[in-house]
């Protein structure tokens, strides 16, 4: 069972999803909050085996683009 969200984590969440799906518009003209969630979730589980393999991961899955990995990993 995960961990209930206090209202400021929630906030927090929130607003990286709006951050990415931001990035996502920019880079591709696409804002799916979706994509966005799923992102946040390779970047987090591939965060501490750095960049590359985030992109590796990113590419793999269909979205190429180092300008738009960086964004969002950063």
């Amino acid at each position: 069972m995960a961990p209930t969200l206090s209202a400021v984590e929630r906030l927090q969440a929130l607003s990286l999803v709006t951050k990415v799906c931001a990035t996502l518009n920019t880079h591709i003209g696409m804002n799916d909050k979706t994509l966005a969630e799923f992102i946040i979730s390779m970047t987090e589980e591939s965060y501490s085996a750095g960049f590359d393999e985030f992109y590796k991961r990113l590419t793999d899955n269909g979205l190429e683009g180092e300008d738009l990995a960086r964004d969002i990993y950063d």
